[in-house]
């Protein structure tokens, strides 16, 4: 078993990975680069942890941005109908 592949990060580390992945833009490729070219175990899992919750967070998104978006355009409807009433 290589020493390395499974070191442990300290939290300071996870602290400074957390720093780095939430950079806009960069942050993101970086990630990705990580968690496939990773050597290190708990770095790699760690990336892809990241784009796992990248992925939820922008699903969760979208659908309430969707959810929004039709209940705002029925309420627009029911305005301008009791409006023209």
């Amino acid at each position: 078993m290589d020493n390395e592949e499974y070191k442990p990060i300290s939290p300071l580390g996870y602290i400074g990975y957390e720093i780095l992945f939430g950079l806009p833009g960069i942050g993101f490729i970086i990630c990705i680069i990580l968690a496939i070219v990773a050597k290190n175990k708990n770095v790699k899992n760690f990336a892809l942890a990241q784009i796992i919750m990248a992925i939820i967070i922008a699903v969760v998104t979208f659908v309430v941005a969707l959810v929004s978006g039709l209940s705002m355009s029925d309420l627009t409807s029911q305005l301008s109908e009791a409006a023209n009433s």
